[in-house]
């Protein structure tokens, strides 16, 4: 009969010979195993371990790749359990008995025997109390064996506990293709967690550990997760050791040859055009995730499905869906599963991922207290341990493509490396799956054809990530690929979720800029983020404000030695609300000195362009006041006003006064003229057409200068359709565009003008309306008379969403030559800003232009007066520069001429009209200039033809002009 050695080694290589090719992987080194087998020797025994070995793999179907990479002394170990199973009458391979053939069998190593001792472990007790548990549970008895040698088949928890072994080898030795040693299984038996250095302490659970502290009952207590962590750590240093001998290594004293000192990796392809997640987890890359424990969650329980096993995470872009695959990564990894040492109940704890543990303080600035309440994210599952997250780069999957086949080649690749292996694939940007490789072609195959297959039979599984638009763009078109993907919808977080987010992450930050954030700057930025910007998601935004807060501080320092207090590279909520302010062009900080002398004195700035409405400009002077207060109602927009009035009585002319006193330009004012909108098709011009990729012109201007002042003018004019769209905008604040996207209007001032009760206003101010007058006096009459021409006109849920109705009244004549005199000095102004002269108005000009311009200023308002102007002076300038008397640089005065006539016709009279311009700096030479007849309102030429043959001024040469 053979020796015990030369048994062990002639089973190994009838073993070897009996596994499938599959096994010779290029990590066998096939010339060391044929010279093994040519000296092998031919035997009763080597006959029967090859019989023995391809029966259990029939009978065991679901563990056949475990049988496949047992090692010759997990076999031998196995056939010792069938054996004492049978002696005692057990009709299946229990674990009780299977830990009783591995301690046997691992002991022949000397320091592995060493270890068992040391905890009080020997073969023959250890069988005893096998014996002891297995008739205690019923399933055999002494004596009673059974006849026969046939293999037992394996129980559940056997199976079980084959798989876990080859994790566990797979993740001690780094590759698939690794052996399973008699270690392996023993650690699997106690249910050891390499990943965590924890084994379990329930031993109505795990068998073996039962059969262990029954075992040693007389020598102590015994100690599970101490006794696997000495075993692994020798199983390690044993495999390094085997490693280090060279390109030709026995490993752990058995016939398993590999090749060179480096391992093959078993999946090129996926190394190639993939991150590995799980991997950056375990190196601490990656940033915390908080508060996604639902989502991630959902995204394990599919991940467990038997077939499309594959979540998509679905959200707007911002909302975290790629930092659920990383916290999913965490998990698999064990980031968030890390066991500390045992609590005083004696209890295994899970470490929370805030907790420090050399200070026991939250790294997040959080309380002990605090850090108890925080929820930790799942456990990783039995059935996903070992698995590792590859994050797919769709363009390194692409690239290097020459020749046609060679982009479907590299994905059949991918998917054999990854149904293979514990891989889960992570597609960020789902919907480029469908373009990818495609050239441009709709149909072809494209990378989403080529997974379809593999995605329907569950041999690999994916986690996707893409937007609600392009899903319902690209996904759900393809319903063949929708329906292998499980939808998981991620919602923005709220503003206190995401300051706990930020509580988190902010620890990363701070190690990156060098600086730190105060509890009051995380919660502004948070709060900011979501009130003022508005095209974007949390947490997203609050991060990126966090992190352009930290930059900006960084900014500060030279690198220089100086003298700066400890607290100068701190971010506060300050400097929050400043980055804030910059990214919006909204003043979201803190009132400062200047600005609230600004805001007291806005009346009388506003009034310096806008005359005689004081109601108006102080109206709108209040609501800029309460905006910046911090008062106001933040769900609604600043103010909503109803300016009513004659035409040209100043209600467009204060809406640009505001834009330009407060928001700095009269280009901030985005003003909707509402006769372009008379039709009901029309509204979809505001919004943007479904379909089309121009957005509205009302809702991309508000997402491009989101603080501004709105004017809709000649609201009346618009159709009925139009003026419902007002309703959602004047109450919530928000409205949709065409695209589906939601436009905030919370931070403008809405202004809507209508000429509604004009003709009562012109009737009551002449007196001409008595029934219209009461005894509140003039302006409550008019006021009364348009409130009712509104009600009779607008809607009554339009006329309630407004927050001021302004009455704006006639101009009087102290108003109009005000009027006058700013008009005039517009001009003024310009000819010094562009030519410049220094033109001077005598005081009887002035009275001129506003004696011509207030001829029909009550029913039209000051129109005429800028028109007025435009003859006597912008007229009379620039024919004096055509005829070269003037000049750049010139002084001049402009006066009235009393007697020269130039012939009219206003009102059917004859008038001289004709304006003197003097120059002063040649000797104060004049020239007469005759103004013309104003072609506007209340002017009518005698006769078209008249018009015609009206002869040409004189030129500055000729005589006669004087």
């Amino acid at each position: 009969m053979l020796s015990s050695y030369t048994w062990l080694t002639a089973g190994a290589i009838a073993f070897l010979i009996c596994l499938s090719d599959a096994f010779l992987t290029p990590g066998i080194h096939r010339p060391a195993l044929n010279s093994i087998t040519k000296q092998s020797v031919t035997s009763h025994a080597v006959i029967r371990h090859s019989k023995y070995v391809a029966s259990t793999k029939l009978q065991m179907s679901t563990s056949a790749s475990a049988m496949d990479r047992l090692s010759d002394s997990c076999i031998e170990a196995m056939s010792w359990s069938q054996s004492a199973c049978r002696a005692i009458g057990v009709s299946t391979l229990e674990n009780e008995m299977l830990i009783v053939g591995m301690i046997r069998s691992a002991g022949e190593d000397l320091d592995a025997r060493k270890i068992f001792t040391d905890n009080g472990i020997f073969p023959d007790a250890a069988q005893q109390a096998a014996e002891s548990l297995l008739i205690m549970k019923g399933l055999g008895k002494r004596g009673g064996g059974i006849i026969g040698d046939a293999p037992l088949p394996f129980s559940d928890g056997v199976k079980k506990t084959l798989d876990n072994a080859m994790s566990i080898a797979e993740r001690m030795g780094g590759t698939r293709d690794v052996i399973v040693q008699p270690g392996h299984v023993l650690l699997a038996l106690l249910d050891y967690d390499d990943r965590y250095n924890v084994a379990t302490e329930d031993v109505a659970k795990c068998e073996g550990l039962a059969v262990l502290k029954k075992t040693v009952e007389d020598f102590g207590n015994f100690d599970g997760t101490k006794f696997c962590r000495t075993l692994s750590a020798f199983m390690k240093n044993k495999a390094e050791e085997a490693a280090a001998n060279g390109s030709t290594t026995v490993i752990n004293e058995k016939q398993v040859v590999f090749a060179g000192n480096q391992r093959a990796s078993s999946t090129p392809t996926l190394d190639k055009v993939g991150s590995d997640l799980t991997e950056m987890a375990r190196e601490g890359r990656l940033d915390a995730v908080y508060g996604r424990e639902k989502e991630i969650r959902m995204c394990l329980r599919t991940l467990g499905r038997r077939r499309k096993s594959n979540p998509c995470l679905i959200g707007e872009p911002g909302v975290g869906k790629t930092a659920i695959a990383e916290g999913l990564a965490q998990c698999l990894a064990g980031g968030y599963c890390v066991f500390d040492n045992k609590n005083d109940d004696g209890k295994w704890g899970i470490r929370n991922p805030f907790a420090n543990k050399e200070d026991d303080k939250s790294v997040a600035g959080l309380s002990l207290e605090e850090i108890n309440k925080l929820p930790p994210l799942p456990p990783c599952p039995r059935a996903l341990q070992g698995f590792r997250v590859i994050s797919l780069d769709m363009a390194s999957l692409i690239a290097g493509m020459k020749y046609r086949g060679d982009f479907e080649e590299r994905v059949q690749k991918l998917i054999q490396e990854a149904s293979t292996s514990p891989t889960i694939l992570f597609i960020d940007e789902l919907h480029t799956l469908i373009g990818t490789g495609a050239g441009g072609g709709d149909g072809g195959m494209n990378a989403a054809n080529l997974m379809k297959p593999a995605l329907a039979r569950g041999e690999i599984r994916v986690i996707g990530a893409t937007t609600i638009s392009e899903y319902r763009q690209y996904i759900e078109r393809d319903g063949a690929l929708e329906r292998r993907f499980q939808p998981i919808l991620v919602n923005e977080p709220t503003v206190d979720e995401a300051i706990d987010i930020l509580n988190a992450v902010v620890p990363r930050y701070e190690d990156f800029h060098g600086v730190r954030y105060t509890p009051f700057a995380l919660d502004s930025a948070a709060r900011l983020a979501e009130r003022y910007i508005n095209d974007r998601s949390l947490p997203d935004k609050a991060i990126d404000v966090l992190d352009e807060a930290g930059s900006l501080v960084k900014l500060e320092d030279d690198g220089e030695e100086d003298d700066l207090p400890e607290d100068f590279f701190v971010v506060t909520e300050d400097i929050v609300a400043q980055v804030v302010s910059e990214i919006t062009q909204i003043p979201v900080g803190k009132l400062d000195r200047d600005e609230k002398a600004k805001l007291m004195r806005l009346e009388a700035d506003i009034a310096k362009r806008v005359k005689g409405q004081d109601v108006a400009v102080n109206s709108v002077s209040r609501a800029i006041r309460r905006a910046r207060s911090g008062l106001r109602d933040q769900s609604k927009p600043v103010a909503t006003f109803l300016f009513c009035g004659p035409t040209g009585v100043g209600k467009t002319e204060l809406c640009k006064a505001l834009a330009a006193t407060y928001y700095g330009r009269e280009k901030d004012i985005i003003r909707i003229d509402m006769s372009e909108y008379m039709e009901r098709f029309s509204v979809s011009r505001l919004v943007g057409y479904v379909g089309f990729e121009e957005g509205g012109q009302l809702t991309e201007a508000i997402r491009r200068k989101p603080h501004s002042v709105v004017l809709f003018d000649e609201l009346e004019k618009a159709h009925e359709d139009v003026l419902n769209v007002l309703l959602q905008i004047l109450d919530e604040g928000t409205l949709t565009d065409g695209k589906g996207r939601t436009v905030s209007f919370k931070n403008c001032i809405f202004v809507m003008t209508s000429n509604v009760g004009s003709k009562e206003i012109l009737e009551i101010s002449r007196g001409e309306n008595p029934t219209a007058a009461d005894k509140s006096g003039a302006g409550m009459s008019i006021e009364g008379a348009v409130k009712n021409e509104l009600e009779k006109k607008m809607k009554p849920e339009l006329l309630n969403r407004i927050d001021e109705i302004v009455v704006f009244k006639p101009l009087s004549d102290d108003i109009l030559i005000s009027i006058a005199k700013n008009i005039l000095n517009e001009t003024v102004s310009r000819a010094a800003a562009e030519q410049n002269m220094t033109v001077t108005i005598t005081d009887d000009f002035m009275m001129m232009v506003a004696k011509e311009g207030s001829f029909s200023a009550a029913q039209f308002g000051a129109r005429p007066m800028r028109r007025a102007a435009k003859r006597f002076l912008e007229d009379t300038l620039s024919e004096a520069i055509m005829r070269e008397f003037l000049s750049e640089g010139d002084d001049v005065i402009i006066d009235i001429d009393k007697d020269t006539t130039a012939t009219g016709m206003l009102g059917g009279k004859i008038i001289k009209k004709a304006v003197k311009v003097t120059r002063v700096n040649n000797g104060n030479e004049s020239i007469l200039i005759p103004v013309e007849n104003d072609g506007g309102i209340g002017v009518i030429e005698s006769n078209a033809m008249d018009a015609i043959k009206r002869p040409m001024p004189p030129i500055p040469d000729d005589d006669g002009f004087q």
